[in-house]
């Protein structure tokens, strides 16, 4: 009797145990089947493009097999199985942070993030097999061999080349461009014509045709001297401020409207840009223009004239293209920073540093580091006044000597005038 007992207990303890696994199988089955369902395509479709090892690795985060996902990436795990109120993931389908939103173009559907939510409240069951793969390690940056680029470092004067014909270099320059003629087996072109010499400068720096008196007084004595004296006169007209300061304008990004969104005008763009072309008319030092562009309320001044036109340059700042519509008025101030290095970079430096807001640059030798501390520097500015569409700072320039009082007199003569009108 005991031993039939013993038997039914085993048989019964058997079928349990066998019982249990089938319904823990079957609830595993259904988990998986939802991933493959509901989850693995959304992966795959918005995901892997930045999170696979076959894509890139932003953040360190791989979400390609399920040990990477549980390891997660830069900022930790990814998900806490059975607990999505606390898993990252969720955090970043949520797009509740700014600093952590994903997919970064658009937000996911509610139903989609609903379906997140719900697998990781089953445990995150996911069949994809995979090892975790150890990010590269970051290359650390050596700025002393970034420096050793050639652009980076100190003008030195060269000793000018040999060359075979001395008698066509005019000059040391001459002997540079003259000896990679000589060593491709070329030989100079004959020189121009005087005509299309004189031509040829007029056009350079100031954009317009020589007189018909210019060409005749050039043609009459087509010396060296003579030229240079034209060179000269040139150089010194209010021509020459336009056609160049032209180009500086381009350079650091002139418009008579802000874009980046609607388009808002600049009522009073028209004064840097005058400034500008003033500053090359009278040869103004590059990095005297330079300061005035991104300190010039903090420059000292002689007269009220020089403080006004210290403000005007510093024009500079807002002229980017700059959406002041955004409602995120954080985010705006930060993008408006943003391009504003990324203007001074191109304009003053030759670089494009804008890389090193989200990375150390791979080639030039700036770190995120020097990016920020930079930026620093620019968020204690004040460029924009916040409302519903935020407005750039606007300041009221200094007026010269007896300039307040000549303007009341005009305008009392305007009243004046208007009322004999009536």
């Amino acid at each position: 009797m005991q031993q039939k007992l013993a038997k039914l207990s085993l048989i019964a303890l058997f079928f349990g145990v066998t019982g249990a696994i089938s319904a823990s199988e079957s609830s595993n089955a259904e988990g998986i089947a939802f991933f493959e369902k509901k989850i693995r395509p959304v992966l795959i479709e918005s995901c892997y493009e930045c999170h696979s090892t076959e894509g890139k690795r932003k953040g360190g985060l791989l979400l390609d097999n399920r040990a990477a996902v549980l390891a997660g990436g830069d900022s930790g795990p990814a998900l806490v199985p059975g607990k999505p109120d606390e898993s990252l993931l969720m955090l970043a389908l949520s797009h509740t942070d700014r600093d952590l939103e994903m997919p970064p173009k658009k937000r996911l559907p509610e139903s989609v993030i609903a379906d997140f939510k719900a697998w990781i409240a089953l445990g995150a069951p996911d069949p994809r097999e995979g090892e975790l793969v150890a990010a590269p390690e970051k290359e650390k940056m050596d700025i002393e061999a970034g420096r050793e680029f050639w652009s980076f470092k100190p003008v030195v004067a060269s000793k000018p080349p040999a060359v075979k014909d001395t008698s066509w270099p005019r000059g040391d320059i001459d002997k540079f461009l003259l000896a990679k003629l000589e060593e491709n087996k070329l030989s100079p072109a004959d020189d121009v014509p005087p005509e299309a010499l004189l031509r040829r400068v007029y056009y350079d720096l100031t954009g317009l045709p020589p007189s018909v008196e210019d060409i005749d007084t050039f043609l009459s004595n087509p010396s060296q001297k003579a030229f240079e004296a034209i060179v000269d006169k040139l150089l010194a007209s209010p021509e020459f401020g336009e056609r160049w300061g032209r180009h500086w304008l381009d350079i650091v990004r002139y418009a008579d409207s802000s874009g980046g969104g609607r388009a808002i005008p600049h009522p009073d763009a028209w004064r840097f840009r005058d400034y500008v072309i003033k500053s090359f008319q009278q040869d103004k030092p590059l990095d005297e223009l330079i300061r005035e562009h991104l300190a010039g309320d903090l420059l000292e001044h002689v007269s009220p004239e020089e403080h006004a036109e210290h403000l005007t340059a510093t024009g500079f700042l807002a002229m980017g293209p700059t959406n002041y519509e955004l409602q995120d008025k954080e985010l705006l101030d930060l993008e408006i920073v943003d391009e504003q290095l990324d203007t001074m970079g191109r304009a003053f430096l030759g670089m494009t540093i804008g890389c090193a807001r989200c990375h150390d640059h791979k080639f030039d030798p700036i770190s995120i580091e020097d990016y920020y501390a930079m930026a620093g520097i620019f968020t204690s500015t004040q460029t924009v006044n916040h409302s519903n569409v935020s407005k750039w700072v606007t300041t009221n320039l200094p007026s010269a000597p007896g300039k307040d009082e000549l303007m009341a007199k005009n305008k009392a003569e305007v009243a004046a005038l208007e009322s004999k009108l009536k």
